[in-house]
């Protein structure tokens, strides 16, 4: 009968739209959620690397003023090495994820 719908071949043809769908959907997201990672590393680096000025500086003034002595001068390099560690690999890790690896 020419009016009449195949149950089979729609129940078909949903699928197949929803696959497709899936798949577009996958194809906006896989790629944006990619970027949003790099780019999270990449300002948790910079973060980093900032609290690695403020130690340092710190430092160096505790060090000027000759009372390195008491050892906080010890701890500020101890917390700018640390800081400074993080922020590249930070940027060493977001440079992997940008290539892919």
């Amino acid at each position: 009968m020419p009016g009449r719908v195949d149950p089979a071949a729609s129940a078909n043809g949903g699928r197949r739209l929803a696959r497709g769908v899936g798949r577009f959907g996958a194809s906006l997201v896989k790629p944006f959620a990619h970027a949003t990672g790099v780019l999270t590393l990449e300002i948790t680096g910079v973060f980093f690397a900032l609290f690695t000025l403020f130690f340092i500086e710190h430092a160096w003034q505790v060090y000027k003023k000759a009372s390195w002595r008491e050892g906080h001068f010890a701890v500020y390099a101890a917390l700018a090495a640390l800081f400074a560690w993080f922020a590249v690999t930070s940027f060493w890790r977001a440079k992997r994820k940008q290539r892919g690896r």
